[in-house]
């Protein structure tokens, strides 16, 4: 299902390659024309690759937490992030975060150890983990059923628990004071708006 989503940003990102490889060349031979003409491609290239990859990014998890959306009395969320890349794995739990910091049921992000990613490395659940550091969320971390090495995949989360002091941090940092956007760090980044912290990706 992975390679099928995102088959058409590897095509773009392979091409993205092949242009700036040949604008490069052009570059060497002295040709500044057919370089600039080249490298403008693979930048095109390069913009299809990243709509490509946030179109397969969507459709991965909206097929993955499609029975999932597990109503609000439930006692639980299951938030899979399996077949998504470490940024986009963040953005989207961001999300359910914010949805959920008022609620007191815990959030199970479910990572996957790695098996299947490139040199077996759990980059998705790191990824997951340095943000809830940062944001000093409280968590803990499961083994997947049937892991023997105990090596994790599921994190529970109280989307509650974030420390509102780090936006203040975060915020004197850039030099803000009182007001607005206090955590204005963009897409993919914790938010505080106004004078009440919200978590995630703050809404006014």
């Amino acid at each position: 299902m992975y390679l099928k989503a995102r088959q058409d940003a590897i095509k773009h990102g392979g091409l993205r390659n092949k242009f700036l490889q040949s604008a490069a060349q052009a570059w060497n031979r002295n040709d500044a024309r057919a370089a600039k003409a080249l490298s403008l491609r693979g930048q095109s290239e390069n913009d299809l690759m990243r709509k490509a990859h946030r179109e397969a990014a969507r459709l991965l998890y909206e097929e993955r937490n499609k029975d999932s959306t597990a109503p609000s009395s439930s006692a639980e969320l299951y938030v899979d992030l399996h077949g998504l890349h470490p940024e986009e794995a963040v953005e989207y739990l961001e999300r359910v975060l914010l949805e959920q910091q008022s609620s007191t049921r815990p959030i199970y992000a479910i990572t996957g150890t790695g098996h299947h990613s490139k040199n077996g490395k759990d980059k998705v659940g790191k990824a997951i983990r340095t943000f809830l550091n940062e944001w000093k969320y409280a968590y803990r971390e499961f083994s997947v059923p049937g892991d023997r090495n105990n090596v994790g995949g599921i994190l529970g989360i109280d989307a509650r628990s974030f420390d509102r002091s780090v936006a203040a941090e975060k915020s004197a940092e850039r030099g803000e004071s009182g007001g607005g956007d206090l955590l204005g760090l963009g897409e993919g980044k914790v938010r505080l708006v106004k004078e009440v912290p919200t978590g995630p990706k703050g809404k006014s």
